[in-house]
């Protein structure tokens, strides 16, 4: 058989070719546009879609023992279809930030910048400033950083602060780390309320000790947040601490809510100074006041306990305690804190009503997260 001379070219033009395709295949992928296939029926009935190559070889997916043979495959609740390697680890990539602060920098400045990146799920913060830190700024920076972020550590170098996740996994399981957020607030909630029952107990050790438990869940819900995050930008972190991305959301709420109750709880105990030597008629309002808050605390256990567990039906129920004690849906104050002309009493009322709002929160976000669950994928 005699070769055409022109053979050489033309291999050289379709090897050209394939080339060409391929490195707009690799472009599409990079640049996150949509990659199209058209569907093939195989058999008369079975159909297939072609896999993009840069994707089957980044993933290592082929026939080999020792590569992935399969592929596993995900409704999700638009009524798209994902699809991902079975054996998949999670994703390993170390995201970094980079920021320059310029004369007389504030630390509170640097803190929300610190808690941002750690929030939006920074391994590696790296911070460089235009003159060091005093020295007293820098100790309450390194106290800030080991009391308020899991797994992280502070370097110092002169004009340079990196702070980095020295963890193996950056990633907590959610429900653990919501239990944890369990106890300590409703613990929390709890003691801020005794006061009112005893107002002769010794209020400075017991809000310095409220806040100390204040900055120790303020680092737990930083973590839970950013988990959370984490899970949205990338889905095997979801993955890995078995959550839906469509329940995120109300996980996110709940931890907030968990949060923003311990702060007015927390409120409470700092109007209590004022109340060394009640009045009687005073002594009166906070008997009242305290029955209220050691009803909605119990509640607010119930509440957190019923979002762990799924159990919808219990929310159900809070939800009607919830709205029997709710100033702000009965449209009613207790008589006698209305009839009263001390600002605090008010305060403390309207805070326990906000308690109030918190735990109808978690218990609808339970609710929400219950009928997610339900959602089933027809044909219709």
């Amino acid at each position: 058989m005699k070769i055409d001379k022109r053979t050489p070219h033309l291999e050289q033009f379709l090897n050209i070719y394939l080339l060409y395709i391929h490195i707009m295949i690799d472009k599409e992928t990079e640049t996150g546009k949509s990659i199209r296939r058209k569907i093939q029926v195989v058999g008369g009935s079975t159909i297939t879609v072609s896999l993009p190559r840069r994707w089957v070889k980044k993933n290592n997916i082929g026939r080999n023992v020792e590569q992935n043979s399969e592929i596993s495959m995900r409704y999700r609740p638009d009524g798209s279809l994902m699809l991902f390697p079975s054996n998949q680890k999670m994703s390993s990539t170390r995201r970094i930030s980079t920021h320059r602060f310029g004369k007389d920098v504030r630390v509170d400045e640097i803190k929300r910048t610190i808690i941002a990146d750690f929030i939006a799920g920074v391994d590696t913060i790296n911070m460089r400033l235009k003159e060091p830190l005093e020295l007293e700024d820098m100790s309450i920076l390194q106290e800030f950083v080991v009391r308020s972020l899991i797994g992280f550590e502070i370097i110092d170098e002169e004009k340079k602060i990196t702070i980095t996740n020295m963890t193996q996994s950056p990633i907590y399981e959610v429900t653990r780390l919501l239990e944890l957020i369990k106890v300590k607030s409703t613990r929390m909630v709890s003691r801020c309320i005794t006061w009112m029952k005893d107002p002769s107990i010794e209020k400075t050790s017991l809000i310095s000790n409220l806040e100390k438990g204040e900055t120790e869940l303020d680092r737990l819900s930083y973590h839970m947040m950013r988990t959370l995050q984490l899970c949205i930008l990338d889905y095997w972190m979801a993955e890995q601490v078995n959550l839906q991305l469509s329940e995120v959301l109300h996980w996110s709420a709940v931890n907030r809510s968990a949060e923003s109750a311990t702060d007015v709880a927390l409120s409470l105990v700092r109007v209590s100074t004022s109340f060394e030597n009640p009045t009687d008629e005073e002594r009166q309002i906070l008997d009242v006041l305290f029955d209220l808050g050691k009803t909605l605390s119990d509640l607010y256990t119930r509440a957190l306990n019923a979002f762990i567990k799924s159990d919808y039906k219990e929310s159900h129920k809070i939800l009607s305690i919830q709205e029997q004690h709710s100033i702000t849906k009965q449209g009613k104050w207790p008589v006698k804190v209305r009839s009263t002309n001390n600002p605090d009493l008010v305060v403390i009322t309207r805070n326990l009503d906000k308690i109030g709002v918190y735990i109808r929160k978690i218990a609808e976000a339970t609710i929400d997260c219950q009928s997610a669950r339900k959602l089933e994928f027809t044909e219709e």
